[in-house]
């Protein structure tokens, strides 16, 4: 039968668990989701562990491990772009399918012309289109012709 024992981790410094920490320490260790609990934990529950594996590296791992969790500025402005494309879209559709009358018990009261619903998308797909040939146009009129002088590499003299 084995038993666990809990043991208290000392720091780099010999500093015991219980000891109180300088500001500085506790400025570094702390948990990202609370800051008035340490990170990592004080006390392990495996007694395997030598103090020397859980300090300092320890400490990197986990807080790299738990800054991982949290989402980039990229990721929410990401899902901010996406919910609100499809809210847009919705809206558009409703604007496009619904009937006045189902517009007006919403409180929808005024909208543009029905037109338009057809306009747009139109409007939208020539855009792209003329988008790609101007860029495949700029592309063509800024490359050398064949027999420019600085089309030519390699260095001089050798063959």
């Amino acid at each position: 039968m084995s038993t666990c024992r809990k043991r208290i981790v000392t720091d780099d410094t010999g500093r015991l668990a219980g000891s109180p920490p300088s500001p500085q320490t506790i400025r570094d260790t702390t948990s990202p989701l609370s800051p008035i609990s340490p990170w990592p934990p004080l006390v392990t529950d495996d007694a395997d562990t030598a103090p020397q594996e859980t300090s300092h590296h320890v400490l990197q791992t986990l807080s790299s491990t738990s800054e991982s969790n949290l989402p980039t500025s990229k990721e929410i402005y990401g899902s901010i772009a996406v919910l609100s494309t499809a809210i847009v879209f919705l809206v558009y559709l409703l604007w496009a399918f619904l009937p006045p009358q189902a517009l007006d018990c919403v409180g929808w009261t005024w909208y543009p012309s029905r037109d338009w619903a057809l306009i747009m998308p139109c409007w939208l797909m020539l855009v792209v289109l003329l988008t790609y040939l101007s860029y495949a146009g700029v592309t063509a009129y800024l490359t050398p012709p064949f027999d420019a002088p600085n089309l030519i590499t390699g260095t001089p003299g050798v063959f």
